[in-house]
């Protein structure tokens, strides 16, 4: 029989959540109670929430730029941003890389309104705003990788913010939460998905690294 040709297969909610239901017990035939589902649910979110701590992922990490305006400091990043990589400013066709500043290093700045062209920058996180120092005295393109949150499950026809090599990872790891949920499973059940979880997000950690082997991590990555 020759082979399907495609790569496109991509499970939405409902099928990662019934996998992992039936790992921890649940009906092969799917589970009908709304409670059961609503935990499911809850549980997947709070897993995807939790893996954004892994901001080197390089699916998360998008070339986006910032257009520059004289005299303005401060730029806000779009929602959903939850820190920067690789940030360069291009001045007739060449690229310069503009180092990460600390908070402290760059409030202790004597002259934070000094205009020129923007050689460092500091990331607020907090107020999700870019700083830029010293200050454009003119208009340039900054350019930077927008480390994003995975978005939310909010409905079972949904497929996820992932590549398919995450599905298993997403699967254990779910798996997982909800082992902690059930008090007829045996801790040793619990620690084998546990486990297995782990295996699979190193698993794809490592697969989607931003960095290739033989390469090292960028100067400018501010997590």
């Amino acid at each position: 029989m020759a082979t399907s040709g495609t790569y496109s297969w991509a499970p939405n909610r409902a099928q990662v959540k019934q996998d992992a239901l039936e790992m921890v017990g649940g009906d092969v035939y799917g589970e009908t109670d709304a409670a059961v589902n609503a935990s499911a649910d809850s549980s997947l979110n709070g897993l995807i929430k939790a893996l954004n701590v892994n901001k080197t992922d390089i699916q998360v990490i998008v070339k986006s730029t910032i257009e520059t305006v004289n005299g303005t400091a401060s730029y806000a990043l779009p929602t959903g941003a939850i820190g920067v990589d690789s940030v360069y400013i291009t001045v007739n066709e060449n690229g310069y890389p503009l180092t990460p500043l600390t908070k402290d290093q760059y409030y202790g700045k004597g002259l934070k309104a000094a205009t020129g062209r923007p050689s460092e920058f500091y990331h607020d996180r907090q107020a999700n705003l870019v700083y830029l120092y010293p200050v454009p005295d003119s208009a340039y393109t900054v350019t930077y990788g927008k480390i994003s949150q995975f978005q939310d499950m909010t409905e079972d026809e949904q497929n996820f913010d992932f590549p398919a090599a995450a599905i298993e990872m997403l699967t254990f790891g779910l798996a997982h939460r909800l082992s902690m949920k059930r008090s007829g499973m045996a801790i040793s059940e619990k620690d084998s998905l546990e486990k297995q979880f782990e295996k699979a997000k190193r698993r794809y950690e490592v697969g989607n690294y931003d960095y290739t082997k033989g390469q090292t991590s960028t100067s400018s990555m501010v997590v």
